[in-house]
């Protein structure tokens, strides 16, 4: 679904150049790669008009979509195939998330306690060694907090992690977690 402005008067301004053929009954060779349904608001005083279309992607320089409706044929090419491409993501999992920066602390985990939402994890360690772990109140332990994400048993001890922080945790908790990803169980 596509919601914001910006992207919005791009779709617009990309349908804009669509070269139409009116009154052609097209049929393609394969199902479409996407079906787009667009809201299209020309009165305020009607009910807005819902619109599909059928885009195939030929290639990242030639789209072809139908308005089977209106029985019209339309292609899109060169710069503004591209536009649409990036609009209409054919892929139905969600966007991949970049992390560019590096994480807080890539370590074991040496103690969690789920109920005060905390857990201690040591760089350079061995798996065994985090097992094994019985100095909690050592300086090489990394004390993080987790703001109210619950692990149900997701994470053990041992398991190794990497960690982002967001800021300081309450009273004396260490970071805030603001993401933790699982590297090893």
């Amino acid at each position: 679904m596509i919601t914001d402005e910006d992207s919005v008067d791009s779709l617009r301004e990309t349908f804009e150049q669509i070269k139409w053929e009116q009154n052609v009954k097209a049929e393609m060779s394969r199902i479409e790669d996407v079906t787009a349904t667009l809201f299209f608001d020309f009165d305020k005083n009607m009910p807005e008009r819902l619109v599909e279309y059928a885009i195939w992607f030929e290639s990242a320089e030639n789209i072809t979509i139908l308005n089977r409706e209106e029985h019209a044929y339309g292609t899109l090419d060169n710069e503004f195939a591209q536009p649409l491409l990036e609009l209409i993501s054919i892929s139905p999992l969600p966007l991949t998330e970049i992390i560019a920066e590096e994480p807080l602390i890539i370590g074991h985990i040496v103690e969690l306690n789920e109920e005060k939402q905390i857990i201690a994890v040591v760089e350079d360690i061995t798996k065994q060694q985090a097992i094994d772990w019985k100095d909690s109140q050592s300086l090489d332990v990394n004390w993080l907090y987790l703001n109210g994400t619950k692990l149900d048993g997701k994470f053990a001890k041992g398991n190794q992690v990497a960690v982002w922080k967001s800021g300081d945790g309450p009273e004396k908790t260490g970071e805030i977690i603001k993401q933790i990803i699982l590297l090893e169980k």
